[in-house]
């Protein structure tokens, strides 16, 4: 059948085609939100996010991404909690599981560190935009740094449970809990670092993970030892 302006049966049940812009409201949600900035900022740099560039990169309108959060600081923020969640939690996990074996020993180190690199594969971008990022000047590199000094603190907690009690740092026993924490602040912070770079090397491919991980275990099971060597644990003096 004809229809006037040269219209035809076709013409008239044909659907018009969805307007860019309109994805189901079904497919969008925090988590993919969260998974659209975390591939934008690896493609792009932390200063490729905003809203309007993640609403384009996943087909969808602007007000799609403030049905799920308030700005791009609030999404940032939502960020902080999945790595808090992805990363923080497990590996102050397997600290706690470590402290209840001899955590100074390189063999029962080794596993640990074994089980440090699962998790890094396992979490794939996220764990590669944390090892990127954590140090940029940006709001994301901001929450990416808290979230390293988040698992300095923790592995702090862990050397002050257990360091007064190892045979290779005596002194640390006799020092105020103030001095004390100081010290394990400070190995941490070399030991947070030391993993992050061998981390990188490997997946850089200068290193094998096999080798990678016993130079951690035994680089950290000396390290208590080499700390009081250089007077680490002796009472530090302006």
């Amino acid at each position: 059948m004809c229809y006037p302006n040269g219209m035809t049966d076709e013409t008239e049940t044909a659907k018009p085609p969805r307007r860019r812009g309109r994805k189901p409201n079904s497919n969008i949600n925090r988590s993919s939100i969260l998974d659209a900035a975390i591939t934008l900022a690896l493609e792009n740099g932390p200063e490729a996010l905003s809203t309007v560039r993640i609403a384009r990169a996943m087909d969808i309108v602007q007000s799609g991404f403030y049905a799920h959060f308030r700005n791009m600081d609030d999404c940032i923020s939502a960020l902080a909690l999945r790595i808090d969640a992805s990363v923080r939690a497990p590996i102050a996990e397997r600290m706690a599981v470590l402290r209840q074996s001899n955590p100074s020993d390189a063999v029962t180190l080794t596993p640990y560190y074994e089980g440090l690199f699962d998790l890094i594969e396992e979490t794939g971008p996220l764990m590669e935009l944390f090892l990127r990022h954590r140090q940029d000047r940006s709001p994301l590199g901001a929450v990416l740094g808290q979230g390293e000094a988040a698992l300095v603190e923790d592995l702090t907690d862990h050397l002050d449970a257990i360091m007064p009690a190892d045979r290779g740092a005596p002194a640390l026993a006799n020092r105020s809990v103030e001095d004390r924490r100081q010290a394990c602040y400070v190995m941490a912070r070399f030991l947070v670092r030391q993993t992050f770079e061998a981390v990188s090397m490997w997946r850089e491919g200068q290193l094998a993970r096999t080798v990678a991980t016993r130079l951690l275990a035994e680089q950290t099971a000396v390290f208590g030892i080499s700390a009081a060597t250089a007077g680490l644990f002796a009472r530090q003096v302006d």
